[in-house]
């Protein structure tokens, strides 16, 4: 007899739990890579680097996620002209204000070596960042990397925004117009260029800066995401809570066991990319049978997640300024320091989300209502109260 497979549509929530805790779980792990520099105590170190020498995995949860997210916010609009620049518009106005104003923090309010300022390459390095261009031709997938070094990920973030936001153009047709630019400079263009591939540390040299990258196969990972989304919005379900919870257990297995050994650790499909887009896959396919419990903690970190991710280097820079200004230089090679630096960010991230990022996107919010009515000649509503944003940075 054969098995039937429920037609069901995926739940209709503002808020997607797992979707946060996996924002909330990249960003420490991005944090945690980042301090492990940091710990030169023998007593320490070992073990500190040993267990988040592949935290950097944290990013390609951010894409996979992004990818995700973009499906799903961007599935019920019509399309046109209109949704396209409002997209586009509410998309940079969400992460660009806050990566401007730590970049210019991280240039002009952390202590740097001697010369940094008065150097002009600070300052192109500087303008380039702010508008979204690698800062190299080579060395992919960071190319460069950035004034404040993380953003060297939102490059690819954006980009994805410009490519949704031009697919939305074509209405009903967006996503083979979305497919065939992503396939124009993922395929074509290296073909063109005399070569192929999958890996997003290849260099393909391209020598204007930004060509380097929309063609970095690193952008699968937001592919695969987006399809992850899709199917998460289908009507399509596994058989049943028994199969998702045991394809949730083999990709859990999976992402930790990679995690741990660090067997074809790396940014991109052909690394990463399988692990993390399995992991997500499974919970989207659990959550959608019936929706996890995810503690609150973890929704709560991935509220805060982007300002995480955009203040922890200040963060532990200014209190490293701080402690070896009284002399105690050794204590910032401790992995109490590297504690320490963790919980200043998570405070400081979120005062920032609780001051900065709630504001600007109530901000955002009344002037899409006050644009939208103004366009339509509608009564001007309440503006709907903030919810945080699900995408990263949207990361």
């Amino acid at each position: 007899m054969p098995v039937s497979v429920p037609i069901t549509p995926a739940p209709k929530r503002s808020t997607i739990a797992f979707i946060q805790m996996l924002r909330g779980i990249a960003a420490v792990l991005v944090v945690l890579y980042h301090y492990r520099h940091d710990v030169t105590n023998p007593f320490a170190a070992y073990g500190f680097h040993s267990l988040f020498v592949n935290a950097p995995v944290g990013v390609d949860i951010f894409f996979v996620v992004s990818g995700f997210i973009m499906w799903v916010t961007t599935s019920k609009l019509t399309g046109g002209l209109a949704d396209a620049a409002s997209f586009v518009s509410k998309r940079f106005a969400r992460i660009w204000p806050m990566y401007a104003l730590f970049s210019l923090a991280f240039v002009f309010a952390v202590p740097h070596e001697a010369g940094y300022l008065a150097n002009p390459a600070t300052y192109d390095n500087l303008l380039s960042s702010l508008l979204f261009q690698p800062l190299a031709t080579n060395n992919g997938p960071w190319l460069g990397f950035a004034s404040l070094f993380v953003g060297w990920s939102l490059n690819y973030e954006a980009w994805f925004y410009l490519a949704l936001g031009a697919s939305l153009l074509f209405k009903r047709l967006r996503w083979p117009a979305f497919a065939a630019l992503i396939g124009y400079f993922l395929v074509v263009l290296p073909l063109m260029h005399g070569r192929l591939s999958f890996d997003g540390y290849n260099d393909y040299f391209f020598p204007e800066r930004y060509l380097n990258v929309v063609a970095n196969p690193i952008i699968w990972d937001f592919v695969f995401g987006l399809m992850i989304g899709w199917l998460y919005q289908s009507r399509f379900n596994l058989p049943g809570q028994r199969s998702a919870r045991a394809l949730l257990a083999l990709a859990v297995t999976l992402f930790v066991a990679q995690f741990l050994t660090g067997f074809q650790a790396g940014h991109g499909i052909t690394r990463w990319g399988p692990s993390v887009i399995l992991l997500v896959l499974a919970l989207a396919a659990t959550d959608k049978l019936a929706p996890l419990r995810i503690p609150p903690l973890f929704v709560w970190l991935g509220n805060i997640s982007y300002s995480l991710y955009l203040v922890h280097i200040i963060a532990r820079d200014w209190l490293g300024a701080a402690f070896r200004a009284i002399g105690e230089e050794s204590f910032t090679h401790m992995l109490s320091f590297a504690t320490l630096s963790l919980l200043a960010s998570i405070a400081l991230a979120t005062l920032s989300y609780r001051y900065l990022e709630q504001p600007l996107a109530r901000l955002i919010k009344r002037v899409g209502v006050w644009i939208d009515n103004k366009l339509s000649g509608a009564v001007a509503v309440k503006t709907p109260r903030y919810q945080p944003d699900l995408v990263y940075p949207q990361t």
